[in-house]
């Protein structure tokens, strides 16, 4: 069981503008604060990864729920799976295919204040943990897009540089796309981006199945 680590044409479009940042982006700590403000955001997701030394694309989809520092993460294909983060524990219960039939396997283990940045969406929704863990390099500013790209100031994080597109008009995250330690082309696509006034009961509660595998770290 495997946890991922934690995401155009010329046409149309206004000359585009690039320029290093010695600090942050206003656009994108626009949308960090206006998703921070929400107590729920909630969006779904197709993850592409592509592998170079494989020569091999893999498609997710899933869904994706946030709260402050509460994370979780709903896959539906190719396997259905969750990734939960409940503010102390991470819990990923991968199932089996229906077609196998077995138990569920669940991993549990606790993180530390330190190293919630592996979360990597979380990182860099939260203003203070994206200011002490990355870097802007450059922003390209198009008729209604702004794609950031930011690098790790650490080697805690196994992201080599992120590039995020965001919809200037909207003030919505579209898209992360990031490049991992081992070659590794990972794309992360939102849609469906909503901000709900209620959290639903049991969101960020891990409910264990029914005879799971628990392996605790």
């Amino acid at each position: 069981m495997i946890i991922s680590k934690f995401l155009l044409s010329l046409a149309f479009l206004l000359p585009t503008q690039t320029f290093a940042k010695s600090g942050f982006s206003t656009q994108l700590l626009s949308v960090v604060d206006s998703y921070n403000a929400s107590k729920l955001v909630t969006m779904k997701v197709l993850k592409v990864v592509k592998s170079e030394v494989l020569d091999k694309k893999t498609e997710y989809s899933g869904t994706i729920s946030l709260s402050k520092e509460k994370f979780r993460l709903d896959t539906e294909t190719p396997d259905k799976a969750l990734i939960l983060f409940d503010g102390k524990v991470m819990w990923s219960i991968q199932y089996p295919p229906k077609e196998f039939g077995g138990s569920a396997q669940v991993l549990k283990s606790k993180l530390s204040k330190q190293n919630r940045s592996q979360i990597l969406l979380s990182a860099l929704l939260d203003k203070s943990s994206l200011k002490e863990n990355f870097k802007v390099t450059s922003e390209e500013l198009k008729k209604s897009e702004a794609l950031i790209t930011i690098m790790p100031l650490t080697t805690d994080l196994t992201v080599k540089k992120i590039t995020l597109t965001i919809d200037t008009k909207s003030k919505l995250l579209k898209q992360i796309s990031y490049d991992d330690e081992i070659g590794n082309l990972t794309t992360m696509t939102f849609s469906e981006i909503k901000f709900p006034s209620n959290i639903p009961k049991n969101l960020f509660k891990a409910q264990i199945p029914k005879d799971a595998q628990v392996t605790e770290l």
